[in-house]
């Protein structure tokens, strides 16, 4: 509904967005380099615009923001130049919450070589039940205010209960199920984001044509209202929609009643009157006057809160709530060779894995995750004369050898000493436990 304003479709969402936010864009930067079983952590924070050349050494973070992040750093290590605030730290284990989440790091070492594991979550919420609820009760608020308008809009009328009835259980019902694929569509949208969207898409549209919302002769003129961002049309692509699923287009009555939706202007005037007499309207400015310390009495302007934000900010929660995001963390790891496993990207000229996203505490969390090896180059040629366990067989092997006992450990350590190139290597390790031996042999055909 808020689409039937003048600014641009695009436009406008950014602007109530920005409005309802309050607040501008935060990024974390993350630079973390493995050393042992040590992990070294590098965040910088940058809040609005910043410049590397400058030399404003005031802090952009509030004071509880200052005190949280010296809960895991040493204040003497920190550094502030050109809007950004830099903390550096040493971390064995768990990793600080920071940026807000929790995180992982572990170190297993053997002879051969070792392997090391990384994940950390970056806020969000994990409570999947609680993320649907948060879902549902958005499209319950957009439903209850809709409800409100039609009920004050066709007051008497004979449309009016089957508008109320529409909107009261096939939209509210459908916008839920709706929300459960963007839910989906946010979950796993980073395995490939053209293929994903296309599945999603395709999805969509065909629960929305199965109840009759649209079909696929429609799409031509869906995709060109919109392109245009053309406000009569897509008022008129309402109306008649609207009629369609109420199935009233013989009811001459019915149809005068809901000539208001053809009427972008006369719409946006009766649902922004019938907003603002809403409960949940003066609980949301509430909060927005709080926000920006205005006295509860200071009244406030449509273009700086505008009623039909609402309809705007309780669809995308319910649909795709990554939207509302404003805070982006981006983190390298310097793991000096390519993971066997990781959602992030391999950047080899870096010999680092890279990795961003956009974070929220009411979204679906951000998580990364890596898995490495580094193999003892000198002490695998030594005993195969070459380096032949790398990756996911080398971390298999290190596993392996860090779930023995302290004694079976120092017996195969001497079992290992005894190994060297040539042509007895294979029968000597048949006298090797049945993982190693498996692992060792599939490791030398694969090297030959």
């Amino acid at each position: 509904m808020t689409y039937f304003r003048s600014p641009p479709v695009g436009l406008l969402t950014i602007a109530v967005l920005c409005v309802l936010a309050g607040c501008s864009p935060k990024a974390y930067e993350l630079q973390l380099t493995p050393d042992g079983e040590t992990m070294q952590r590098t965040l910088t924070v940058s809040q609005g615009s910043t410049n590397a050349d400058s030399d404003d050494d005031t802090s952009r973070l509030s004071a509880t923001e200052l005190a949280h992040m010296r809960e895991f750093y040493d204040p003497a290590l920190e550094q502030i130049k050109g809007g950004t605030h830099s903390f550096v730290g040493s971390f064995e284990g768990e990793m600080p919450a920071d940026v807000g989440g929790a995180g992982s790091y572990a170190f297993f070492e053997s002879p051969l070589g070792s392997t090391s594991l990384y994940t950390e979550r970056f806020r969000g919420e994990d409570d999947l039940q609680e993320v649907m609820q948060s879902r549902n009760k958005a499209v319950d608020q957009l439903i209850d205010l809709l409800i409100n308008w039609a009920r004050e809009e066709f007051a008497g009328q004979p449309i009016q209960g089957r508008v109320e009835s529409l909107l009261d259980q096939d939209i509210r019902r459908d916008l839920k199920n709706l929300s459960v694929y963007g839910w989906t569509f946010e979950m796993i949208h980073d395995l490939g984001a053209e293929a994903v969207g296309q599945r999603f898409a395709a999805r969509v549209g065909m629960y929305l044509v199965e109840r009759d919302y649209l079909s696929l002769a429609d799409l031509p003129n869906i995709l060109r209202v919109f392109a245009f961002e053309d406000q009569q049309a897509m008022a008129e692509l309402l109306h008649d929609k609207v009629i369609q699923k109420l199935q009233v287009s013989d009811d001459e009555s019915a149809v005068a009643s809901l000539a208001i939706l053809r009427d972008p202007e006369r719409l946006a005037t009766s649902l922004r009157e019938s907003i603002r007499k809403s409960e949940i309207y003066q609980t949301e400015l509430a909060q927005y006057k709080r926000s920006r310390g205005l006295d509860g009495s200071v009244k406030v302007k449509d273009s700086d809160f505008d009623p039909l934000g609402l309809l705007t900010k309780y669809t995308f929660q319910a649909m795709l709530p990554s939207l509302f995001v404003h805070t982006k963390v981006k983190v390298t790891l310097n793991c000096g060779v390519k993971p066997f496993a990781t959602n992030a990207v391999w950047n080899p000229d870096e010999n680092a894995v890279e990795w961003s996203e956009n974070i929220a505490d009411d979204n679906i969390p951000a998580m990364m995750f890596a898995a490495w090896s580094l193999p003892s180059e000198d002490f695998q040629e030594k005993c195969f004369g070459e380096t032949i366990l790398t990756g996911e067989p080398l971390a298999q092997f290190v596993y392996w050898y860090r779930g023995l006992s302290d004694e079976q450990r120092q017996q195969y350590d001497a079992f290992l000493d005894t190994l060297a190139p040539g042509s007895g290597l294979v029968e000597k390790i048949e006298e090797s436990p049945e993982l190693s031996r498996s692992l060792l042999k599939k490791a030398i055909k694969d090297a030959r």
